[in-house]
């Protein structure tokens, strides 16, 4: 017998959308997206990359095709990245959770 579950079908198996997490973090941080590889939106892309990974959870495959055709290292590099300051700066940490 299966246990009982207190959320609703429709919302447990809902998927967050990579537009919704990238407009989250545009809104919190800045654009995700800008000419080149300036080190803001750098950095606010792997950001929502880093949430795509773990809170959507999509492959790094799809992530890197929403964010322009960006390669699978470059995806696992960003998540890794931000996965290392979330270990070292509690405010990243207290942030990635409040988005």
């Amino acid at each position: 017998m299966a246990s009982p579950s207190f959320v609703p079908d429709s919302v447990s198996h809902r998927r967050i959308s990579l537009a919704e997490i990238d407009a989250a973090v545009s809104a919190r941080l800045g654009p995700t997206r800008g000419l080149g590889n300036s080190q803001p939106a750098c950095f606010n892309r792997q950001v929502a990359m880093y949430l795509a990974k773990h809170v959507g959870p999509w492959s790094t495959t799809v992530i890197g095709r929403f964010y322009n055709g960006r390669d699978h290292s470059t995806v696992c590099h960003g998540i890794q990245r931000i996965g290392a300051l979330r270990d070292s700066n509690p405010d990243l940490d207290l942030l990635c959770y409040r988005i």
